[in-house]
Order: structure tokens, then C-alpha cells, then sequence
């Protein structure tokens, strides 16, 4: 940002920057075939023996011989020496109760649990541990550690009780059992969604949303691609909904389903995606807030990402919205339905958008409905299967803006507005000729902006670009002392970035778009002048939503071809 410019937005805001941060992650091989890659010390394990936790028949049983000493299979991962991580394994109860997880080296290292109570036993002192009902009679045991110690191998063994000693040696007679599956190890101090691995270990990074200060500018990148598309200038928003990101709390609505909270990486690189988990019963399997709406158009928002199910459908939950149809592909990454949007923000996930007309006012919203194949919401459940959530936004106006993240209450996201005025505009404007080039992508889909305005602070006296797109145009106005002096509009605007000049001069205006020929007016006195605002006009009205890019100014009128060639 030039230093010459005032940036000020009272509150904080959300951008793409160029930050990333790691996703899903196992850094173990095949995490749920044990007979494979995984080293038995005094154990045999059987395939595919029993129905895992996601419906398949995969989960393995683990079995002592009879021998004494330990029973436990164990697999070497050196990528985390000397790191915060985690361990986890599904496991159910055989013939026996209890298994441990520890890593070598370090005799405080490990965890116990008990498969029948559903309990943590003896935990080392360098770790901790949780266990987690997952139905069925499985449960997903964690152990996290921060140890120094060069701990490489990660062990699963059969122990007697919860309160066994780590690497406990105890004599068996060989029927005792209990059945494992999806392993995983992980860099992090928190366990996160289970990722299966065969011949290759997973670890995946994703972009990551960021958070800009009270008036700090966004520089916004494309989440995907990294292209960096320019200054983020936004109206001001509210989003409706509370809880944004929190849809296991009560302000949400269950209806047939559940909530898995904190169970995958979200957009902003933490752990707290969502996972809505269908029940067992026929019929639909939704959340859903509502929020006090008047008459008028909005724009509801979500980030979702596959899981078991792929294919989210969004319906109004009662009479006062419009009837309309919105249906996402998380796969394929499409979206059908008049007024519905998917934009990736990598990593799998997408921001699902759809436009909505409230016809009366009163409490309403949308239900956020799982489909089994991307046609009807209607079906019968597993009671495991689910896609994730996260970042939801209810927000006035026909397009959507960047993400306003809420709790309790509803959060208003500030106007972005930036301007030079004083000495630092005075001191390279030319008042008798100059030319203006700008480059521009609208977010808007209905709604005219100034993307860059010259004026003395009032709409009497001022000149602008204007990235519009109703009917496809775009402008450029002046006016001198309340009175229009040119408006030249151009129309079939075709693509997402367009590049503007306007040259001006006394009786001299041409105005051009995308090295097209100018468009001109030979008879304009040209405004007095004090100041420009970036992104707005006049008193900062006719805001712009969308990002800038460039912004070019020449203390001299260019030739016509010069405004062509500056913006092909």
C-alpha cells in the first residue's frame, strides 16, 4: 500500500493470503491392514474379520501367542522424532478388554484403555489420553505426546487391565483378542479426522483464511491457484447467524443427524471443521438455524467438504423464503440451481453460496441437507456416514461477501475505505489533464462501484471508473458544480479482470475498457478537485466490492491509442 493512502476499516476481516497449514495427516502405512507393514512381536493378526466403523468389513482382529512376554505389533515412523504427536486406533473388545498404545524409548509415554467401560486406565506423565464412543461397541482411543525422546516406533499392544505397565510381558494363551482398525499418527497436539493409508503415507496442507486487523488493508490471493488478485474492498456486511462455525451448539438444529465437533482441519487452519453425521431413520438428515429476515434478497454461505457423503443440499425450512432447489457436488465441485455458487478453497473444501428472496418477514433460514447420490435429501441413514461443515453465513445483499465469523451474537464486518487527500493527493495531481488507468474484478453481481473517484469530498464535483456490472457495463462520469459533463458506458463486459483508462482534459474525455476503441465526449469542463477515494466517490458512497489490483495515474492526457494499448 502506498503510504500516501488512508486505509481504515473499524473492525476485523477475513482474507486469502499466502499462509497454509497442515491438513490431514497419517503418517503410518496401511492403517487398516495390520498384516501388512505393521511388525508382530508375540502376536498374529486375521483380516478383515469384523465390520470397521465405516460399514466396511476391514477391521482386523489382534491376537497374543501363547507365549510369555510382550504382545504387540509395533511400525517405525522417523519423521516424528522430536515432535508433538498423536496416536490414534479404532478398537473393540474380543475376547479381552484392554489395549495400549505407546511409542518406544520413553517409559512415559503411553495410554491405556479399557474397551468394555469405554475408559482411559493409566496414562504415562508424558501424555495424555481420550476415549471415544464411535458406536457398535468401537471406540477411537488417542494418545498425545510432546516428548523429546527419540520416540520412532509406534506400538499397539494386548495388555491384561487398564492399570498394566507400558510394554507389559504377561503370559497368554492365545484366545484372547480384541479387534483394531484405522490407525493413524499425526504432528499435531490434537487428533483430527481419520485419513486411511495403503502404500503411502498422507499429510496435506491447505490454504488458510486469514484475519486482518482493525484497519489493516486485505491483499487477497486466490486460495487455489495463489494468483494474487489485488486490494479486497467490501461494503459493510452482517452475518446473521451466530455460532458460525459451531454447529454442535444448540442455536443449531439437528433433525436426523449429529454433530462431530472439532474433527477436521476448517479453512483457517484450525481444528475445528465439523462433521454432520446422519442417524439410522428415514427421511432427511439436516441442520439449520434460523435468523429474523425482512422482505429483500440475501445470501446464504457455507463451507462444506465430502465425507461418506458428498452431495449437500440446501432448501428453505419454511414458507417466508422463496421456493428454490441448490445442490453441491463436493466432489466434482459444481453446484446446480438458479443461484448457486461453489467456489474452491482447497484442500477439498468449498464455499457453497446460493441467493434467496425473502417474501415475508419473520424467522426463517435454510436447511443444510446431506443426499446420498445428489437428487433427493430423502433417504435412510447409516448412522456413521457424514460430509463436514463450517463457516456458515446468512448476510442482506445479492452477492456474497468475505467470511464474518460470529459466536453468540450476530458480527458486523466494517466497510473497507481508502483515500489520499491533503498534500499526498495535491502533490501529483494535475487539474488541467491526466490520465487514470485502473485494474479490477467486481465481486458483485447487480450493483454499480467506483473503483477509484476523484472529488472535493461531495458529489457536485467529481469524476470516477465505475466497475458495473447491471446489464454488463461499465462507466465513467464527471460532474462539475451538480452538473453531468460525460457518462460513457460501455456494456458486454466479458471478463472477470477488466482494465479501465480515462484520459481527460477540457472538452477532451475518453474513456476506454480492454484496449477497446474510446469512447468519447467533446464538450466537458473538468471538476475541481481535492482528493481520491479508493473503492468509492464523492462522500464515499457508490462503494466498489471487489478487488483492485492496480491503480496508475499520468500527470498528462494520453493519446487515445496510448489509452488502448495501456489497457490490452
Amino acid at each position: 500500500m502506498d503510504p500516501r493512502i488512508t486505509f481504515t476499516r473499524a473492525s476485523t476481516a477475513t482474507y486469502y493470503g499466502t499462509q497454509t497449514a497442515l491438513a490431514e495427516q497419517n503418517l503410518l502405512l496401511q492403517s487398516q491392514n495390520f498384516t501388512s507393514n505393521w511388525i508382530n512381536s508375540g502376536t498374529v493378526e486375521t483380516a478383515d474379520t469384523d465390520v470397521a466403523p465405516d460399514g466396511t468389513t476391514t477391521a482386523d482382529t489382534l491376537a497374543p501367542t501363547a507365549t510369555t512376554g510382550l504382545h504387540a505389533i509395533n511400525q517405525t515412523n522417523a519423521s516424528t522424532i522430536g515432535t508433538t504427536r498423536t496416536f490414534s486406533l479404532f478398537a473393540k473388545k474380543g475376547t479381552t478388554d484392554f489395549v495400549q498404545l505407546y511409542f518406544n524409548a520413553d517409559a512415559n509415554v503411553f495410554a491405556n484403555f479399557n474397551l468394555n467401560a469405554g475408559t482411559v486406565g493409566t496414562v504415562g506423565s508424558a501424555s495424555t489420553a481420550t476415549i471415544t464412543s464411535v458406536g457398535s461397541g468401537w471406540y477411537r482411543c488417542v494418545m498425545t505426546t510432546s516428548s523429546a525422546t527419540a520416540n520412532n516406533v509406534a506400538l499397539i499392544a494386548i495388555i491384561t487391565s487398564d492399570t498394566a505397565a507400558r510394554a507389559q510381558s504377561w503370559t497368554a494363551l492365545g484366545t484372547e483378542t480384541i479387534l483394531i482398525w484405522g490407525a493413524q499418527l499425526e504432528q499435531r497436539s490434537a487428533v483430527s479426522n481419520y485419513t486411511p493409508t495403503t502404500t503411502a503415507t498422507v499429510t496435506n496442507y491447505i490454504p488458510v483464511l486469514e484475519t486482518a486487523a482493525i484497519n489493516a488493508p486485505r491483499f487477497d490471493y486466490n486460495p487455489i491457484t495463489q494468483a494474487a488478485l489485488g486490494l479486497l474492498i467490501e461494503e459493510q456486511r452482517t452475518n446473521l447467524l451466530t455460532y458460525s462455525a459451531q454447529f454442535d451448539n444448540a442455536a443449531w438444529t439437528k433433525t436426523r443427524s449429529s454433530i462431530t465437533a472439532n474433527t477436521i482441519v476448517a479453512p483457517d487452519g484450525t481444528l475445528t471443521g465439523d462433521k454432520l453425521v446422519e442417524d439410522t431413520s428415514t427421511g432427511t438428515h439436516l441442520t439449520s438455524q434460523n435468523a429474523s429476515l425482512t422482505i429483500g434478497t440475501y445470501t446464504y454461505s457455507v463451507h462444506a467438504k465430502a465425507g461418506e457423503r458428498s452431495f449437500l443440499n440446501v432448501a428453505r425450512n419454511n414458507g417466508f423464503i422463496d421456493t428454490f432447489s441448490h445442490s453441491f457436488d463436493l466432489t466434482a465441485g459444481t453446484a446446480t440451481g438458479t443461484g448457486a455458487t461453489i467456489v474452491s478453497v482447497g484442500n477439498g473444501w468449498y464455499r457453497c453460496v446460493g441467493t434467496i428472496v425473502v417474501n415475508t418477514t419473520g424467522s426463517t433460514g435454510v436447511n443444510l441437507q446431506m443426499s446420498s447420490s445428489g437428487g433427493s435429501s430423502t433417504y435412510t441413514g447409516n448412522g456413521f456416514s457424514g460430509l463436514f461443515l463450517w463457516g456458515a453465513q446468512t448476510e442482506a445483499g445479492a452477492f456474497p461477501t468475505s467470511y464474518i465469523p460470529t459466536v453468540a451474537s450476530q458480527v458486523t464486518r466494517s466497510a473497507d475505505a481508502a483515500s489520499m487527500t491533503g498534500t499526498n493527493f495535491s502533490s501529483w495531481y494535475n487539474a488541467t489533464e491526466g490520465t487514470a488507468y485502473t485494474e479490477a474484478a467486481s465481486l458483485a453481481t447487480a450493483y454499480l462501484g467506483a473503483i477509484v473517484g476523484f472529488s472535493d469530498g461531495t458529489l457536485n464535483n467529481r469524476f470516477s471508473i465505475r466497475g458495473m456490472t447491471v446489464s454488463n457495463q461499465s462507466t465513467s462520469l464527471g460532474v462539475d458544480s451538480g452538473v453531468t459533463q460525460w457518462s460513457l458506458i460501455f456494456s458486454s463486459q466479458t471478463t472477470a479482470a477488466t482494465k479501465f483508462a480515462l484520459g481527460y482534459k477540457v472538452d477532451d474525455i475518453a474513456f476506454t475498457r480492454n484496449a477497446a476503441t474510446p469512447l468519447t465526449d467533446a464538450s466537458a469542463l473538468i471538476p475541481v478537485v481535492n482528493q481520491l477515494r479508493i473503492g468509492a466517490e464523492g462522500t464515499g458512497t457508490q462503494g466498489y466490492n471487489g478487488h483492485i489490483r492496480q491503480i496508475v495515474y499520468y500527470p498528462r492526457r494520453l493519446t487515445n491509442s496510448d489509452l488502448q494499448t495501456i489497457t490490452a
